[in-house]
């Protein structure tokens, strides 16, 4: 399996940065690698233990 590792500082409380990443469905707004996502298994998207399938620009990534 494919893994990414990615680091940033930004200037916001921490609550809002786990508002932010938590909600997975609106990844693709904010991030530039990110064309669409989607919950796998129609669980929420803040829900323990929900994976999500995130699609890159151009291209969608195989079920």
């Amino acid at each position: 399996m494919a893994r990414v590792c990615e680091s940033a500082i930004v200037d916001v409380p921490i609550e809002e940065v786990w508002r932010w990443l938590r909600d997975f469905n609106s990844h693709w707004d904010w991030h530039p690698a990110i064309a669409e996502s989607e919950i796998e298994n129609g669980l929420p998207a803040d829900s323990v233990g929900a994976c999500a399938r995130l699609h890159p620009p151009g291209r969608r990534l195989s079920a």
